[in-house]
């Protein structure tokens, strides 16, 4: 089963993702959007994939570094496959604190 998603950004269509089970796992593809704001050899197409094998990830890019776009691009993915995982220990949040106390936050 194939499902699709938009995501938004200050009410602009900025990218969509793809969402597909086949036999080698859970195959998640971000595209940039078809919007006018992408120069026209950009749109529409793939940014980054990743597989969901049931024993880990696995990414389309080989991900020694990367910019920042494609850092951007790696969080979307993460945090869709959070939001929409089965598996409800994955959606755990962890809390973060300095060591002197003065900043938490949750991720």
């Amino acid at each position: 089963m194939k499902k699709t998603f938009h995501v938004f950004d200050q009410g602009l269509h900025e990218y969509t993702i793809v969402d597909k089970e086949t036999p080698k796992g859970r195959k998640i593809s971000l595209f940039h959007s078809d919007g006018e704001h992408w120069t026209s050899h950009t749109r529409g197409t793939m940014v980054m994939k990743m597989t969901v094998t049931g024993n880990g990830v696995k990414f389309s890019k080989n991900i020694k570094s990367m910019d920042y776009s494609e850092l951007f691009a790696m969080r979307l993915l993460m945090n869709y496959e959070r939001e929409t995982d089965s598996n409800g220990y994955n959606k755990l949040k962890s809390q973060i604190y300095s060591v002197d106390n003065t900043n938490k936050f949750e991720l």
